[in-house]
């Protein structure tokens, strides 16, 4: 019986350890029975008895002693013999890049590249001062917490109010480099949600077709979201829209209707002369992929049913482990970019991701955002949307956001052919907000 020697130690305040097979088993039982203490007259009766056919239990408690000692000592060393073999393995794998890794942590810690980046000094890329105030403009996206804290309420009270109105859709429509992180946040959060996401790519001119066939006017709240630069394409479409709703809602299709943009934008415009419910603004200092956790993402997720405080929370733990007073090889968005910068300065120009569910759809927004920050010195793989891209693994440095370790057999493979693997480790959906910023900061 697996739980015999478990089930006669059961007792108040008492801790009993156990093999995985057995805990399996004791965790099937249909009852537990409290069996200590035992009553002391059963206890000296037993004992007697043994001693009457003379079993000698002082041999047998030495005897017990020793054998399990034994089997504790083989199953440590056991133990440190798979850590050294899984050390020699990483060590293998990252001496594959040629570019020494403590190096890079060095100088980005003499350089003080982290705090000169957080306090958005240009030098950290140019001498040159014509760009310096572009590139100040561009870093707003490191202010993150400062943006979503101050309009979050605006955000929760129109969830509210979407709820009350039975709203079920909400359908958002954007540039590509808009709609990535929403696409990435619905995809992740499918089915979790009050209300279900759906994001539309101004460039996907077959889906904003369908999509208008789709939804339910009466149950949809659609967005509009654009920056300056998209806006004489995306007020086109936006009105189409409009248009078809109207002919269902009338008066009412603007209350269904609202525009996440830049304050003076020709959406903007376009969204107040069709009396549109809302008009958010979002920063004016983001750019492309880096408005992850601004207006363009986060509006998005609260609206859907996302909740905000979770959000913000994992956005401030991240922020903590990126901080410009840690060293960079302490510091996990440092830490991330210096294996990115070694992996470059080695030969491997080629990064392969594997991601486990629920966070696939993080795939597309990392492509992107590698290809417009590294000026197409990586070339990402993201192998959950390719899973038979033939990958030279040569060329290549990976990286493993594990979840449920779906791919961890893939990713033991890579490391035993000595190849440079970087895993992140993920334990709630949630985290998704915190890769947003730790590869913003990478």
């Amino acid at each position: 019986e697996p739980t015999y020697y478990v089930d006669a130690l059961i007792g108040q305040n008492t801790v009993c350890t156990m093999k995985p097979d057995t805990l399996d088993a004791f965790m099937k039982e249909a009852a537990v029975t409290q069996t200590l203490p035992a009553d002391p007259d059963e206890i000296n009766s037993f004992f007697t008895e043994l001693k009457n056919i003379e079993i000698d239990m002082d041999q047998i408690y030495e005897q017990l002693e020793e054998e399990g000692v034994e089997a504790f000592v083989n199953d440590y060393r056991i133990t440190l013999n798979s850590i050294e073999t899984r050390c020699k393995t990483i060590r293998n794998a990252a001496s594959s890049l040629q570019t020494d890794l403590s190096g890079l942590f060095l100088q980005l810690d003499n350089d003080s590249v982290m705090r000169r980046i957080f306090s958005k000094d240009p030098t950290v890329w140019t001498y040159d001062t014509q760009f310096f105030l572009e590139i100040r403009n561009m870093l707003g996206w490191l202010d993150t917490y400062k943006i979503t804290e101050t309009v979050i309420q605006d955000y929760t009270t129109l969830r509210n109010e979407l709820k009350k109105e039975k709203i079920s859709n909400i359908l958002l429509i954007g540039a590509n480099e808009i709609i990535m992180a929403p696409k990435a946040i619905s995809k992740t959060f499918v089915g979790d949600t009050d209300i279900a996401l759906t994001t539309i790519s101004l460039e996907d001119t077959e889906s904003i077709e369908s999509e208008k066939c789709t939804h339910d006017p009466r149950t949809t709240l659609f967005i509009a979201a654009g920056k300056s630069g998209s806006s004489p394409e995306l007020c086109p479409n936006v009105e189409n829209f409009y248009e078809q709703v109207q002919l269902l809602l009338g008066e009412n299709t603007g209350n269904h209707f609202i525009a996440l943009t830049e304050p003076g934008s020709a959406l903007e415009n376009k969204a107040r002369s069709l009396g549109f419910r809302k008009v958010f603004y979002a920063d004016t200092s983001m750019c492309g992929s880096f408005s992850a956790l601004t207006a363009f993402g986060i509006l998005p997720a609260i609206l859907s049913g996302l909740d905000p405080d979770k959000i913000n929370l994992k956005i401030n733990e991240i922020m903590k482990s990126c901080s410009p007073s840690l060293a960079a090889n302490k510091n996990e968005g440092a830490a991330l970019g210096c294996f990115l910068a070694a992996s470059v300065l080695s030969g491997r120009n080629n990064l392969t991701v594997l991601i486990d569910p629920p966070f696939e759809s993080l795939g597309p927004w990392l492509e992107m955002l590698l290809a417009e920050s590294t000026d197409g010195k990586i070339t990402p793989v993201d192998l959950g949307s390719k899973p038979d891209h033939k990958v030279c693994e040569e060329n290549s440095s990976f990286i493993y956001i594990t979840f449920d370790k779906s791919h961890i057999a893939k990713a033991e493979e890579i490391m035993q052919k000595g190849h440079p693997i970087y895993l992140i480790t993920t334990d709630n959906k949630y985290d998704l907000f915190s890769e947003f910023y730790r590869w913003e900061i990478a």
